[in-house]
């Protein structure tokens, strides 16, 4: 019995011994990446990045060509040390902000708009529009290129005229509601000088005088009520070869001479007929002073 029990003892240990000489001869193998699905997923994106690297380039590419990209600039725009300078036609979809906006030499600077050209700066703004030009400032001016001297002032209100000739070329003129200084009025040559008052008076005032000349033609004074001549300290002096006065007189007398008589109390001028003797009958016309 106790031979046969230790037999058996030693073969289960045997069989133990084979058993674990198996498992070490034997080591499992550990698989180490990505396999499946996911290698397709991997290799499929790494595919559509060079795809959209390779569009990405030939975009890139064609804008330089299209565009015509160079060292200086884009095409006709070019990049200096003082600005940007293009030649051609540049359009702008929104507000341009400069400092200098200025034509290249021996061309014209020409500024279009579909609606209106709006210019700001401060407080100063000019609009050009389809029907109108509108400015907006406290003070407008105009200046001579070459002297830089003002021809055209306006300053609340006043308009100041620095041009040596101020010539106005309509057919109708110029109006003006309120007083003129000028040193000289004179009309266009071989045309006739017109100034009226349509509604009003009119006052021709000169501190150092006034003088009216028609070097080719005539005078015409007229006046719907009445023509005032005045001289404060002076005298009023009408010179020429013929004067020739339109007064009234009495049609009673007809005669080819008539005396001028003079109203003592209003200063009226008025004709009656030369008496044969010599003497004057302005006497027996005071009648005309006072009508």
């Amino acid at each position: 019995m106790i031979s046969r029990r230790h037999r058996l003892e030693t073969n289960d240990t045997d069989t133990f011994g084979e058993q674990d000489d198996r498992a070490i001869a034997a080591p499992k193998t550990l698989k180490i990446g990505i396999y499946g699905w996911r290698k397709r997923c991997l290799y499929l994106f790494l595919v559509l990045l060079l795809v959209i690297i390779a569009v990405n380039l030939a975009l890139t590419i064609w804008i330089l060509v299209v565009l015509d990209f160079n060292l200086e600039g884009i095409d006709k725009l070019e990049f200096t040390d003082d600005g940007i300078r293009l030649e051609g036609t540049a359009e702008f979809r929104g507000p341009v902000h400069a400092r200098d906006i200025s034509a290249i030499a021996g061309s014209n600077l020409t500024v279009r708009s579909l609606q209106q050209v709006h210019l700001s700066v401060g407080n100063s703004t000019i609009s050009v529009r389809n029907d109108d030009i509108l400015v907006q400032s406290n003070r407008f001016q105009v200046s001579s290129p070459e002297r830089n001297d003002p021809l055209l002032i306006l300053n609340n209100g006043e308009l100041t005229v620095g041009a040596d000739i101020l010539e106005a070329m309509g057919t109708r003129g110029v109006s003006m509601e309120g007083p003129i200084e000028a040193d000289t009025i004179r009309a266009h040559n071989k045309q006739q000088l017109s100034i009226e008052s349509a509604s009003g008076s009119m006052n021709i005032l000169g501190s150092d005088g006034v003088s009216m000349e028609a070097t080719a033609g005539q005078i015409n004074i007229q006046s719907a009520d009445e023509l005032l001549l005045r001289s404060v300290s002076g005298s009023v002096v009408i010179d020429a070869a013929d004067i020739q006065i339109g007064l009234p007189m009495d049609d009673r007398e007809q005669s080819t001479v008539y005396d001028v008589c003079v109203c003592q109390n209003n200063g009226r001028l008025f004709l009656v007929a030369s008496a044969m003797d010599g003497t004057t009958n302005c006497a027996n016309q005071q009648d005309l002073c006072t009508s």
